[in-house]
């Protein structure tokens, strides 16, 4: 595991062209200036999907704490404000494992 400073270059809520409804993140890295992005707590959205109605709240609740949790991290109040906030991204190979709120330095 590989962990690398960046930042929140741009997040927005809504749907990607997957229909997948949720947080779309993407990040710079300080150290390579490249970009990578993420979706975080999506889920299927279309009528085509096997959801069962309290699987699909169920969803919904848990995206909603984990934006108050990620807010409150970032001592923000929106999804716009989250922008240019300093991360730690953890990559294993290439691939985007996590990130975290560099909260000590806010």
């Amino acid at each position: 595991m590989e962990k690398i400073l960046g930042k929140i270059s741009n997040v927005e809520y809504g749907k990607d062209d997957r229909g997948c409804l949720g947080l779309h993140f993407t990040f710079t890295m300080t150290s390579s200036g490249v970009s990578d992005s993420r979706a975080v707590a999506t889920f299927e959205h279309s009528q085509y999907s096997n959801w069962t109605e309290e699987e699909r709240n169920d969803s919904i609740i848990e995206l909603f704490w984990y934006l108050n949790n990620l807010l409150d991290e970032a001592k923000v109040s929106s999804v716009d404000k989250l922008k240019n906030i300093p991360v730690e991204l953890t990559f294993d190979r290439n691939l985007l494992k996590d990130f975290r709120i560099l909260t000590e330095v806010l």
